[in-house]
């Protein structure tokens, strides 16, 4: 074969792939991309996902027993929706006093037009909020 050839037919497949890749992300770009499992709980700010663990117990007559447990497990650490998530509990330890200044953080925003930073504070319910 001609070398000419198969340099033009690698050209125009790397070509199409890059069409491929550029209208994928455009049609996609605004989207979050998650496994179908991980969800998103109203109640809570993470991501959480149902982890399935099949314990198996022996009986004392020697009967092996299988058991079925479901366990939500979310991005921040917690393991179920029982109780209240660290930045609640370190917003009700924080803000105790009345004169205690705002907890804030500094981001970066590499996709901003200035580069500027952003700012986000932690209100008296423990979420967080951009100012």
């Amino acid at each position: 074969m001609d070398p000419r050839f198969i340099f033009k037919a690698m050209l125009f497949a790397m070509l199409l792939m890059i069409t491929f890749l550029l209208t994928w992300e455009y049609a996609h770009g605004g989207e979050k991309v998650t496994y179908p499992k991980v969800v998103n709980y109203d109640k809570q700010d993470a991501y959480c996902f149902i982890e399935v663990q099949m314990v198996i117990e022996k009986d004392i007559n020697g009967v092996d027993t299988v058991i079925k447990k479901e366990i939500l497990k979310c991005s921040d650490g917690r393991e179920g929706v029982s109780g209240p998530s660290y930045w609640e509990l370190f917003a009700q330890f924080y803000y105790r006093d009345i004169t205690t200044p705002e907890y804030c953080r500094f981001y970066s925003r590499p996709g901003h037009i200035f580069k500027s930073f952003g700012k986000v504070c932690l209100t008296k319910d423990g979420e967080w909020e951009v100012r």
